[in-house]
């Protein structure tokens, strides 16, 4: 497991923000982190604002590809998942 993780929050622009790399053993803190970051950003939060970040398109990504964890995936999407 030496793969690292590049981490970063975008939105529609494109434009990466709070880029960061995490080794595989901090991978999964450097998402809560981020996480915390993009609750603040759809929240409006000021500081995050000024900065530029647009909130409704705002996303966490993982290597490239948009970060979904189980948490995030609804009960009714998972049930529709193992039923088809």
């Amino acid at each position: 497991m030496d793969n690292w993780h590049n981490i970063y929050i975008t939105d529609c622009t494109g434009k990466k923000f709070f880029n960061t790399n995490a080794s595989p053993m901090s991978t999964m803190s450097e998402i809560r982190n981020l996480k915390r970051h993009l609750d603040a950003i759809k929240a409006g939060k000021l500081a995050y604002v000024s900065v530029g970040i647009d909130k409704d398109t705002a996303i966490l990504m993982l290597d490239g590809t948009p970060y979904q964890s189980m948490d995030d995936i609804l009960d009714d999407d998972l049930l529709n998942d193992l039923m088809s």
